[in-house]
């Protein structure tokens, strides 16, 4: 894996500007119950020919 980045609280992380406000039913429902939401975001490595 590569470009691995996470924080326990997206909205109060740098984070934040990649998600652009996008906010799912599951997201809003629980930040709605006070519950911090999680981010995670990683690549896999290509694949080398040899």
């Amino acid at each position: 894996m590569e470009d691995f980045k996470f924080t326990h609280d997206l909205y109060n992380s740098d984070l934040r500007s990649e998600c652009y406000d996008i906010k799912t039913k599951y997201e809003e429902m629980f930040a709605s119950k006070g519950e911090k939401i999680k981010y995670l975001r990683f690549r896999f490595k290509k694949k080398s020919n040899r």
